[in-house]
């Protein structure tokens, strides 16, 4: 029994393939030459193999607070513009669409 939305094993197998992986990672409370493969004197092995093998953002912002930079990675504005700003009560602007608001009529999950 199927329910709406769901997709088998192999049917999701088969949609699985056509697209590919996405792994977006957000370090917190660390500086943007923190990681190795940007000139940290910290050894990041790990980091500095994804880096290798995937995009760099070289042009960022961050603020004092997570709320506002993973506001603006998802979404590709500034927090000012996303209305993701400082406050714990921020609201995004009724315009701002974010990643998982594209990649989701996508199939991804």
């Amino acid at each position: 029994m199927t329910r709406r939305g769901f997709l088998g094993a192999a049917a999701f197998s088969q949609a699985a393939r056509k697209r590919p992986n996405l792994l977006l990672i957000l370090a917190d409370d660390m500086g943007f030459s923190d990681a190795g493969c940007y000139g940290s004197e910290i050894d990041t092995p790990h980091l500095d193999s994804l880096a290798r093998g995937g995009l760099r953002f070289t042009q960022a912002y961050s603020t004092a607070r997570c709320m506002p930079s993973r506001g603006s990675l998802m979404s590709g504005y500034h927090s000012q513009q996303s209305g993701m700003e400082q406050s714990a009560q921020a609201k995004p602007a009724k315009w701002v669409k974010f990643l998982p608001q594209y990649l989701a009529p996508q199939g991804y999950r």
